[in-house]
């Protein structure tokens, strides 16, 4: 689905949060590169945080495919979580990339596995609650209510998933700050989660 057709607004603000946290992320890394006492390239901190902000980007994706739907038939209260979905997973991606600069690691997991932290390693894209290409095709394919449907089920169960990894990592993390994120990063989850769960989407 081209860039064209998604909602002017939408599109902007993602590509804004995105732009800004990527130069924060390298300004930090070049002004601070890996300091003494960072945390090494495969620990739980830098691992739990390259593997949310690959969760992340799946959420903020499939937002941004239905917000590019035309609204006839659609459910306007779901638009609009969809948007709060982009801006609050775009934030939080960025104070990933930030930390992992600060840390000097990769901004992405660059091996093919998943969660190794957790005692649960996976491959990277079958992550707990990850949409599956076949979900993601029905769900750019759909229009209307069914893309609706189609969209909460998949998010529920996308955010289920992250719940449970940013539990995990709030809980292992070495580094208080990656805790804190964590913590923040599961409450939104659960938040929205709830909004996921009330929203009511007609025939």
């Amino acid at each position: 689905m081209g860039l064209k057709s998604i909602p002017r607004g939408v599109l902007l603000r993602a590509l804004v949060v995105g732009v800004v946290a990527v130069a924060v992320a390298f300004t930090v890394g070049v002004r601070v590169g890996r300091p003494a006492g960072a945390p090494a390239a495969d620990s739980v901190d830098v691992r739990a945080l390259q593997d949310l902000r690959y969760h992340h980007e799946q959420a903020v994706g499939m937002s941004l495919v239905l917000l590019s739907k035309p609204a006839d038939g659609a459910s306007a209260p779901l638009r609009q979580l969809a948007r709060q979905i982009v801006t609050t997973q775009s934030e939080e991606s960025g104070r990933m990339a930030e930390l992992l600069a600060r840390y000097g690691a990769p901004l992405t997991n660059e091996g093919d596995t998943a969660l190794e932290w957790m005692g649960s390693a996976v491959p990277v894209n079958e992550m707990p609650g990850l949409a599956v290409d076949d979900d993601t095709t029905a769900l750019a394919q759909a229009a209307g209510a069914r893309a609706d449907r189609l969209y909460v089920n998949l998010m529920i169960a996308h955010h289920s998933g992250a719940g449970v990894i940013a539990g995990a990592a709030a809980a292992t993390a070495s580094r208080a700050e990656v805790r804190d994120l964590a913590r923040v990063v599961g409450a939104s989850q659960q938040d929205e989660l709830g909004q996921l769960q009330a929203v009511v989407i007609g025939s």
